[in-house]
C-alpha cells in the first residue's frame, strides 16, 4: 500500500500541522519579530558615508578574525604533521599566506581609517 497516496495518512500528516499553524497565528499576531529593535543599531540617523566606514570597518574585522583562524588552523596542521615533510610544508604554507592575509587586512584597514580621517577634514 503506497503511503503517499493514501488519503488517511495525508489527513493524519497535514491535520496536526495545520492546527499548530492555527494556533500559532495569534500568538504570532501579537509579535513585532524585532522592529521596534531595528532603529538601535545605528544605521537609521546617520549619513551614508558613516554606514559605509561602519559597514567596511566591520567587514575587514570579520576578514581579520578568518585570517587569524586560517593561521591557527596551520599551526594545528604543523602540529599533526607527524614529521612529514610534505605536511610540514603544506602546514607552513598555510601558516604564511594567513600572515600576509593579516598583513594586507591590516593594512586596509589603516587606509581606510586614514581616508576617513582626512576625507571628513577635507570635505567639511
Amino acid at each position: 500500500m503506497n503511503t503517499a497516496k493514501n488519503p488517511k495518512f495525508i489527513l493524519k500528516l497535514v491535520l496536526p500541522l495545520l492546527a499548530v499553524f492555527f494556533l500559532a497565528l495569534p500568538t504570532l499576531a501579537q509579535d513585532d519579530f524585532g522592529l521596534n529593535e531595528a532603529g538601535d543599531i545605528g544605521l537609521g540617523a546617520n549619513d551614508p558615508q558613516s554606514i559605509i566606514v561602519n559597514l567596511i570597518k566591520i567587514a575587514l574585522s570579520f576578514l581579520s578574525l578568518l585570517t587569524v583562524i586560517i593561521i591557527l588552523w596551520g599551526g594545528f596542521k604543523f602540529m599533526v604533521s607527524g614529521g612529514n615533510e610534505e605536511n610540514m610544508r603544506a602546514a607552513r604554507k598555510t601558516i604564511f599566506g594567513g600572515i600576509v592575509g593579516l598583513i594586507i587586512i591590516l593594512s586596509a584597514l589603516g587606509i581606510v581609517n586614514w581616508l576617513i580621517t582626512t576625507g571628513i577634514n577635507i570635505t567639511t
